[in-house]
């Protein structure tokens, strides 16, 4: 299904540079491409249309992505407020294009007034201009407005635990890159900084599998699937077994519904605020099993999101996963449905997350800027009571590509 959803909303005709994928459609802004949205596919999107996210990446990076969440794809301009998740997606897309093609030569090529290598260093660090004193002077603060983020959870404000341990991430990551590229002084210095902010992310963590939120003079507890996923994709290694232990016992005892989940825990004193099927207590959207599964792999539960991503197909309601799908409770019993309250797409491109977390989450296929030195991506994989992921779509930083990399050697 998440296939289809892919194959449904690819578009040849909107725009003459690439073949785009819409964001949502046809319901809803039907010429639409959110960064985000993508960020939750984007390795199946590296693999599976290589040239087309070359090119929707040169026009993403070279628009104002520091004040919009997308770009309309037919006529180029930008659109809506900025989000949060801005640096980690493109960060994100940009790596797995570069790491699952090989195409080195990207990091040179210049995006508006500078080139790909400097977005990088840009989004990587992009936690450091957004410190302040009043939340710790550590974590990125992402401001009051609610909109930046989840929308619908007016207190998923100021410094969270999810896109702050995506920025440890992308700083660990960036660090392998400046290694690759013979820079190894600013790799060393990444990764000490990478390590101080995990740190103080991992030190959020509160009892029963949540999170802390810092606001300005004071904190409280948030029980939401995206702190959950981050902090698992990113930071697994650094937690400790209590931690991980606690993390999925969350989830499955305060998540998980039907044939679906919630984003936020019934239980969450937020959760009378945030009634929207796709980020609240109501429902999940459409990508939150995926990352979800990909979390619960990465803590060492791959039984449990091998679960998960085989029940995922009961959710259908009239169509592919929605933006919100909601979870239903009647005389017959708990089920999930496409929501009708609302303004939401019943199809949406992030539910291609489900696939995408079968290939990283089950098989554990993770193309990172680290990896470029050794031996490369598999061509196959073999997971034992899993099964076998064959023909994986992978080029090489052979054959010329490396020799193109900015500052290589010096």
């Amino acid at each position: 299904m998440a296939a289809l959803l892919a194959l449904y909303m690819r578009n040849t005709r909107i725009s003459e540079p690439e073949p785009v994928f819409l964001t949502g459609g046809p319901r809803l802004g039907p010429t639409t491409t959110f960064f985000w949205d993508h960020t939750e596919w984007s390795r199946l999107y590296a693999l599976l249309e290589p040239a087309g996210l070359r090119s929707w990446l040169l026009r993403a990076l070279s628009g104002p992505y520091d004040r919009s969440f997308g770009f309309d794809a037919m006529n180029g301009g930008p659109l809506g407020n900025r989000y949060a998740a801005n640096d980690y997606a493109l960060f994100r897309l940009t790596e797995h294009y570069v790491c699952v093609t090989g195409d080195v030569g990207f990091l040179g090529e210049r995006a508006g007034s500078v080139t790909v290598l400097a977005h990088l260093k840009r989004f990587a660090y992009g936690w450091k201009g957004r410190q302040t004193a009043a939340t710790g002077g550590v974590l990125a603060d992402f401001g009051a407005d609610p909109w930046t983020l989840l929308e619908c959870v007016p207190n998923y404000v100021n410094a969270v635990a999810s896109f702050n341990a995506a920025y440890a991430g992308m700083t660990r990551s960036l660090a392998g890159l400046l290694r690759y590229l013979g820079d190894d002084s600013a790799a060393e210095s990444a990764e000490a900084e990478a390590d101080g902010l995990a740190r103080e992310v991992v030190g959020m963590s509160l009892p029963g599998g949540r999170w802390q939120i810092r606001h300005p003079g004071a904190t409280e507890s948030i029980g939401h699937c995206l702190d959950f996923g981050l902090v698992a994709a990113y930071l697994h290694a650094d937690l400790s077994d209590g931690q991980r232990s606690e993390a999925v016992g969350f989830v499955t005892e305060k998540l998980l519904a039907a044939t679906w989940m919630r984003a936020l825990a019934p239980d969450d004193p937020a959760a009378p605020l945030s009634n929207r099927p796709d980020h609240g207590a109501a429902g999940a959207f459409c990508a939150w099993p995926g990352v979800t599964a990909h979390g619960l792999a990465a803590l060492g539960r791959r039984d449990l999101a091998a679960k998960l991503l085989g029940a995922v197909h009961g959710s259908a309601s009239g169509g592919l996963w929605g933006q919100a799908m909601a979870v239903v409770s009647d005389e017959r019993g708990e089920w999930v449905r496409v929501a009708e309250d609302g303004a939401s797409n019943r199809d949406s491109i992030a539910g291609v997350a489900t696939a995408e977390a079968v290939v990283s989450g089950l098989f554990g296929f993770e193309p990172t800027f680290a990896g470029l030195v050794g031996t490369g991506l598999p061509a196959s994989i073999e997971i034992p009571g899993v099964g076998s992921l064959v023909n994986i779509n992978v080029g090489s930083v052979a054959g010329g590509l490396a020799a193109r990399a900015p500052g290589r050697g010096r």
